[in-house]
C-alpha cells in the first residue's frame, strides 16, 4: 500500500513539474507568448543557417504584425508590447545587416569583424527575447 501511495505522489510531483514548463510569463497574453516562442524558433533556425535572411525578416514581420497590444484589454499585458519591440529590433537588425557598408568596404579583415559583430548583436537580441519569454538562452 505504501508503494502505491509513493508512486501516486511521485506521479503528482512529475505532473506538477511538467506543467511549470508551460507557464506563461506574468503580464503576457497566451497569444503573444505563442508568437514569441515562434519568433524564437525562427531566429534560432536563422542562426543555425537553416533559413535565409530575407525569409527570416518576412517571418518575423508577420509575427510582429499579428501581436495585438490592446491597451483596453482586460489584464495588464505590457510584455506583449515588449515582445513586439524585441521582434521588431531583430527584424531591423537583420535588415541593416544585409545592407551594411561592410559588404563593399574592400577590407576583408574589417568586413569579417563587422560580420561577427552583427551576428553577435543578433544573438544578443535573441537572448533578450528568450529572457522575456523566460526561456533559457541555451
Amino acid at each position: 500500500m505504501k508503494k502505491y501511495l509513493l508512486l501516486a505522489l511521485v506521479l503528482l510531483l512529475c505532473a506538477g513539474c511538467s506543467n511549470k514548463s508551460k507557464e506563461i510569463p506574468e503580464h503576457m497574453s497566451e497569444e503573444a507568448y505563442s508568437y514569441g516562442k515562434e519568433a524564437l524558433a525562427i531566429i534560432d533556425k536563422y542562426l543555425d543557417s537553416g533559413t535565409g535572411r530575407e525569409d527570416t525578416i518576412d517571418e518575423l514581420n508577420k509575427i510582429h504584425d499579428n501581436i495585438i497590444y490592446d491597451k483596453e484589454a482586460e489584464g495588464d499585458f505590457y510584455k506583449d508590447f515588449s515582445l513586439q519591440v524585441k521582434i521588431s529590433a531583430l527584424s531591423q537588425k537583420l535588415n541593416s545587416f544585409g545592407t551594411a557598408g561592410w559588404r563593399s568596404s574592400g577590407n576583408t579583415a574589417l568586413a569579417n569583424q563587422d560580420l561577427i559583430n552583427a551576428l553577435d548583436d543578433i544573438e544578443e537580441l535573441r537572448n533578450e527575447l528568450a529572457k522575456l519569454l523566460e526561456t533559457s538562452s541555451e
